[in-house]
């Protein structure tokens, strides 16, 4: 029940993004949808009638906030590279705060889509190691920037 529920936002993200407001396109994104959420233990989740407005806003919130970073990065990315004086690479530890290998992974990939950072390993604690354009500016923003994505996946997923 679960993933019939989450594969329909997700359906229609996926009808957004590929500019295909059909059928076809609807049916090709739930599939996908309930795939991801099958993959991301939705089945397991704690998905009630009660929480799942919440849940929604939620997963809502952390899209809105993902996209605008991805955009924001992408600008400072562009910067970056005309100017590689302003290039300081290099990699950080950034804690999960949730030892847990879900929160691990959506966290690493929430990083990795947003251009300048990169995700470059685990270790046996999901401890991230990531690769940075600006090492400095990132060590600033990064532990904020975890609470914040853990506080979204745990409201997304019924836990918090």
């Amino acid at each position: 029940m679960a993933i019939a529920v989450l594969a329909l936002p997700l359906a229609l993200i996926w009808m957004l993004l590929n500019n295909h407001l059909t059928l076809d396109s609807l049916l090709v994104g739930y599939l996908l949808g309930a795939g991801v959420a099958a993959a991301a233990g939705a089945g397991r989740g704690r998905l009630r009638g009660r929480t799942l407005p919440r849940q929604v806003a939620a997963l809502i919130v952390y899209s809105v906030i993902l996209s605008r970073d991805i955009f924001l990065s992408g600008i400072d990315v562009a910067r970056k590279v005309l100017n590689p004086k302003a290039l300081r690479p290099g990699i950080l530890a950034v804690d999960p705060l949730d030892r847990r290998g879900l929160y691990a992974a959506l966290s690493a990939h929430s990083i990795t889509i947003t251009p300048g950072q990169l995700v470059v390993e685990f270790d046996h604690e999901n401890t991230l190691y990531v690769h940075c354009l600006d090492v400095v500016a990132s060590d600033s923003t990064v532990a904020g920037d975890q609470r914040k994505r853990l506080r979204l996946f745990k409201r997304i997923m019924g836990d918090g």
